[in-house]
């Protein structure tokens, strides 16, 4: 779960078993410890009111625990909930990635608009966006990005069609396997042709689509090469007309 920098945020969790199965805690039992990108400790062992037959709990944080060092593009938090179930000990810890304000717009919608995959093949959560962001950052510069990310413009589109193919572009070795061939939801059944997409030949148009898309961003102008035409003339070799 990505967290806002600089905000308040209660982050909920569930109280689950080894199996997977929701816990209820034991009356008091509840405490939560905070750490930092570092390992080092933010918050020890701190107290939670569950009310009686909790089998989750929200865990409130204060802005000051979720900033971001100076040099640091985001930082991480780790969430670790003890508590007891009929007198045995249970732990569960999750992990928070936190990040300023994103400055595109582009979505896991988009993501999955350009494969022609459904939410319930790649969901939301699954689709790392900020990386992606990250990396295209990298290639053309923060200052570049950032004003084509603002340009209220048709770079400002590509800029962002940018992020969404290179977030695709993470995913692509892995959905060949998961896309699902056919599903059925109550009395809706969907079914994709076998073989209807091809992961070979939608990873050469995610990358083509990429570098143009990115060309439009740096501004860069493409240098299409004068077409060479060649005229053949047949040289009777005695007349030599």
């Amino acid at each position: 779960m990505d967290i806002l920098a600089g905000t308040p945020v209660a982050l909920w969790t569930d109280l689950l078993g080894p199996q997977g199965q929701l816990l209820e805690a034991d009356a008091g039992s509840v405490t939560y410890s905070l750490f930092d990108g570092r390992g080092s400790l933010v918050v020890d062992q701190q107290p939670l009111t569950a009310p009686t037959g909790a089998v989750g709990v929200s865990i409130d944080l204060t802005s000051a625990q979720t900033r971001i060092s100076n040099g640091q593009r985001f930082s991480r938090l780790a969430l670790w909930v003890f508590w007891k179930t009929a007198g045995q000990s249970y732990q569960r810890g999750t992990h928070h990635r936190v990040i300023p304000l994103p400055l595109y717009t582009a979505s896991p919608a988009d993501v999955r608009g350009f494969a022609g995959i459904s939410e319930d093949e790649l969901a939301d959560g699954e689709i790392d966006l900020f990386r992606a962001f990250l990396e295209v950052e990298q290639e053309v510069g923060p200052g570049v990005l950032a004003d084509a990310l603002s340009a209220g413009t048709l770079k400002e589109a590509r800029a962002n069609e940018a992020i969404a193919l290179t977030a695709l572009l993470h995913l692509l070795p892995g959905l060949r396997q998961r896309v699902a061939q056919s599903t059925t939801d109550g009395n809706l059944e969907f079914q994709r042709l076998k073989d209807a997409i091809d992961f070979d030949a939608l990873g050469r148009e995610v990358r083509d689509a990429r570098s143009r898309a990115l060309l439009a961003v740096t501004g860069a102008v493409v240098q299409t090469a004068p077409l060479l035409v060649l005229v053949a003339t047949t040289v009777d070799p005695i007349t030599g007309a």
